[in-house]
């Protein structure tokens, strides 16, 4: 179960990363002028991210704890 656990955390958090820089890529072509809609939504995505992160350090922190691990 941990290890499921620990799977998901590393696939949510990819995956977010892997959304993000793609609009980073996006960002950065459509460069110097980006449309409000894309600046919006890599806002949004970084946004979801810097909630997120709080919730997998935590989910890290217990899977650490329950395999007793430094």
């Amino acid at each position: 179960m941990v290890l499921s656990e620990l799977k998901n955390v590393a696939q949510e958090a990819s995956e977010a990363f892997s959304r993000f820089s793609s609009l980073q890529l996006k960002v950065a072509t459509a460069q110097p002028e980006i449309s409000a809609a894309l600046a919006k939504l890599a806002m949004d995505s970084k946004e979801r991210i810097e909630i997120r992160i709080p919730a997998w350090e935590r989910s890290i922190e217990e899977i650490l704890l329950t395999w007793r691990l430094p």
